[in-house]
């Protein structure tokens, strides 16, 4: 900086810590001897003899030149002042949420800073921010970490004021639900799915007729008379995820079989094939025999050995239950015994009309009668003529 004692008192600024090189202008006080440095005052505190010198104040200073010897009476002092300015000091407490939630706006701000001309705020890496002066305005990202602010001026910024934040997630997509999707009416289901390290509870929504609750990521539930849609979502103090949803339908039982289709009346040792139609939903079909018939089968059809009268029973299946059963009545005859002693002329006249009979047969339905060769007659009864 130049001085000339004609100078009005000129003004400069440095930063603190920084020098500053004073010295005179070359004008019409070259006749002095030499030149004298003061500060506090002219001719107080002698700082130097030179015609320039180097000085480093801490605070605002000013310095006074003078004139001496030679052809120059000592007279007034010119002066400059030189104003220090500091880097501002740092900002006072971060006022604002240090638990927050991922995906809100959150609001910080400092009080003012003593000779701050802007200020500087910094948050964790994926947080959006509106700075403006001493508040700031952001959306909270997924990171937690600080934020921190420092006050700037010409000199510098301070020391940076921060504050720890912690960030809680919203709950993620927890995956799909896991569980049987074609069930039995009033069966016990199970459901979950994938925890989420994010939340502190569940909601599930059954379907209509459904019982069960839950708040966990599993629930046990017992299956109404209709299907429809089970779903979940998940939940912390910063909100709820997307709801998962799981399609289920009930399994109808089977309906009872219409008629089974076979021989009603058999013979004991006949082979003979029953069945029945094939009914929706069945997975397999129960045959139940008279007792001593043997056969099994799980299909819509049997084939089975007649043995004594009684019902065959079939009933339609699946993993649900079974249907009612249906049955057929059978009436199995065996063969007659041999007939008693026929009773008639052993010594007939030839032409002559005899009749011969026999005691009737217990189970027999009909008779057959043979003859001498040349002898005439037929009948199905227990008795010819």
């Amino acid at each position: 900086y130049t001085l000339s004692l004609h100078d009005a008192l000129p003004i400069s600024i440095i930063c603190s810590g920084n020098s500053v090189n004073l010295r005179i202008a070359i004008g019409n006080l070259n006749d002095a001897a030499n030149w004298q440095w003061y500060r506090n005052g002219c001719g107080m505190i002698a700082v130097g003899s030179d015609s320039s010198i180097t000085v480093s104040p801490t605070i605002t200073t000013t310095y006074y030149i003078r004139g001496e010897g030679g052809c120059v009476s000592p007279g007034n002092c010119g002066s400059i002042t030189i104003t220090v300015n500091s880097v501002p000091a740092k900002p006072d407490t971060i006022m604002g949420n240090s638990i927050v939630c991922e995906g809100f706006v959150e609001s910080y701000y400092i009080g003012p800073v003593a000779g701050a001309i802007s200020y500087t705020w910094t948050t964790p890496s994926d947080w959006t921010d509106t700075a403006i002066s001493i508040s700031l305005t952001t959306d909270v990202g997924l990171a937690s970490g600080f934020i921190l602010v420092s006050a700037n001026n010409n000199c510098g910024s301070s020391v940076a004021e921060t504050l720890a934040v912690s960030v809680y997630p919203i709950p993620r997509q927890s995956g799909p639900i896991i569980g049987n999707i074609y069930v039995c009416a009033g069966s016990s289901q199970t459901y979950s799915i994938a925890p989420d390290s994010f939340a502190t509870s569940y909601s599930w929504t059954l379907p209509n007729y459904w019982n069960g609750s839950s708040s966990t990521n599993s629930i046990t539930a017992i299956a109404g008379s209709s299907g429809g849609v089970i779903t979940i979502a998940a939940h912390n103090v910063c909100g709820n995820n997307n709801t998962e949803t799981l399609a289920v339908s009930i399994n109808p039982v089977p309906m009872q079989p219409a008629a089974i289709f076979g021989n009603g009346t058999v013979c004991r040792g006949d082979s003979i094939t029953y069945y029945i139609n094939p009914m929706a939903n069945a997975t397999s079909y129960t045959w139940t025999l008279p007792n001593g018939w043997n056969g099994s089968s799980t299909t819509d059809s049997i084939n089975t050995i007649a043995w004594i009268s009684g019902s065959i029973m079939v009933t339609a299946n699946n993993v649900c239950n079974s249907s009612a059963p249906q049955s057929l009545a059978i009436t199995v005859d065996t063969v007659p015994p041999m007939p008693g002693i026929i009773s008639g002329n052993t010594n007939p006249c030839y032409q002559s009309s005899q009749i011969f009979s026999i005691i009737p047969v217990e189970g027999a339905t009909d008779y057959t009668w043979t003859m001498p060769f040349d002898w005439n007659g037929t009948s199905n009864t227990a008795s010819i003529n």
